[in-house]
């Protein structure tokens, strides 16, 4: 997908509420949990190689973003086998 240089900021930032939307959802049942945890991992995966193909201009504005996106990227494999654990008691 090409994304014109001036909206790099703008693209990077809707992704990331993507991520967060996943990742805040609630349910009940453990699995649709996982699910959307699962989710918010893929948009924050795509997000930091979206970023990493981009100049270093292009990013401008949103390093802040892109970082807590490497950190969740870390993150979030824990937090899916936790959750995973929890649904098998």
């Amino acid at each position: 997908m090409k994304v014109e240089e001036e909206n790099v900021p703008a693209y990077i930032r809707s992704r990331l509420m993507l991520a967060r939307l996943y990742y805040h959802m609630t349910f009940k049942d453990p699995q649709i949990v996982i699910r959307y945890l699962g989710a918010s991992l893929k948009e924050y995966e795509f997000l930091v190689n979206f970023a990493d193909k981009q100049d270093k201009k292009n990013l401008v504005g949103v390093e802040q973003e892109v970082e807590m996106a490497k950190q969740m990227v870390k993150l979030l494999p824990v937090k899916i086998k936790e959750e995973m654990m929890f649904a098998r008691r």
